[in-house]
Formats: C-alpha cells, structure tokens, sequence
C-alpha cells in the first residue's frame, strides 16, 4: 500500500489560562513553521543584511497574524509582540539561524505530521499511538525532524518524545538517513540530539511494520 502524504496546517491551541511565556513560545513556533512551510523562498534566499529589509515586514506580518489567534482581553498583547520581534531580529544574525536555513533548502517539508504507530499487546490486540513532531524533512535518502522549544530542554522526557519518532521513522525507512535537532528560541540555538545512518539500521527487508499504517494523515 503506498504511503500517503498530506500537509496540516499550523494551528494554535487555545486554553483558558496562559502564561506570558507559554504564549511567546507558541507564538514564535507558528512564526518559525509558516516561515518556513508557505515562506521557504524568502527563508532560504536570507544572507543578512542584503535581505533584512524582507525578512522583518514579514516577521511583524506573522506575529500579528500569530496574536490574532488569542481573544480578549490579552493586557500583555503589545509586550509579547515586541519581545518576540526583538528575539527574531536576534535570530536573524546568529549562526544557527544560517544553519537552519541552508538545512531547509531544497527539502521536501511536512509541518505537524501525524504518525500513526502501532503495536501489538499481549492479548494479541493493537494499540495505536499518534505521534505528531514539529517538522519532517525530506532530501533524498535522509530525513531530518525538528522540535521547537521556547527554552533547550534535556533530560529523559525530550529524549524520549523525540526517540519515538526516530524508531517509528526507522521502522518506516530502513536504510534511509535520519538526523533530530532540538530548537530553542531563547536563547536561539540548534542542537542535533539523533543522527542514525542506512548502514546502522541494517538490511531493509529484515525489518517489518503494519502494512495499514497511514502516514502524515491530514486530521484537521
């Protein structure tokens, strides 16, 4: 059965009650994934100043696009804006910022994919499990998952989060490449956490998954 491949759209959730923080980072998440899914030629094409005057306009475009989201009454709206534009304005010089821009160029982009694992219990049923990481890229024979995160997370909960998407993206491509990076906002920076090679993951026929698996199934 072939694989299906379907976009989503970028939503933001709402709740009742959220910090200042929790919407900066959710804010700067949509920023990032619409910049790069349905602005990739204006990202890609960056070199610093000879393309800041673009890069800016746009940046205040999705933040009040992002903002819009968030109804009445949000006293700290204006506070929110200005930290958010003034760390992107951060971003555009730094190093990683080039680095996450040249590992866009020329991939295939999938923003908030749904994969569907599944796997067999001892009563001999299924339990299906959604998985569902920030961005999937596709050059080639390799993949390439992002996370973004307001601050860098370590310990044992983001290893595992981003664990299970590289095992089921083994499972799926076997001998394909696949490389993780962790992205925080404050302070920008860009970690690898996960590079697995064809070779380490051995002979692709030796490995089996459901033949109904349906990937990057548009839920929305």
């Amino acid at each position: 059965m072939p694989l299906l491949f379907h976009h989503s759209k970028v939503n933001i959730r709402f709740f009742k009650e959220k910090t200042e923080k929790m919407i900066l980072g959710e804010i700067l998440h949509y920023v990032y994934e619409n910049l790069i899914t349905n602005y990739s030629e204006v990202f890609t094409k960056f070199e610093g100043n000879n393309s800041e005057e673009k890069l800016l306009p746009l940046f205040e475009h999705l933040l009040t696009k992002a903002l819009a989201y968030y109804q009445e009454p949000l006293p700290q709206r204006k506070n929110i804006f200005k930290k958010a534009f003034l760390l992107l304005k951060q971003h555009l010089f730094s190093k990683n910022f080039i680095f996450l821009k040249n590992l866009i160029s020329n991939s295939e982009v999938f923003s908030e994919p749904s994969l569907f694992k599944k796997t067999e219990k001892a009563d001999e049923s299924q339990e299906t499990e959604e998985l569902r990481p920030d961005l999937l890229l596709k050059k080639d024979k390799e993949w390439i998952l992002i996370e973004f995160k307001l601050h860098e997370e370590k310990g044992v909960q983001i290893e595992k989060q981003i664990g299970k998407y590289v095992s089921l993206l083994q499972k799926l491509f076997p001998g394909d490449t696949i490389k993780a990076y962790l992205v925080s906002f404050e302070p920008f920076n860009l970690e690898k956490k996960i590079e697995i090679t064809g070779n380490a993951i051995g002979n692709a026929k030796s490995l089996s998954y459901p033949s109904q698996l349906k990937l990057f199934e548009n839920i929305n």
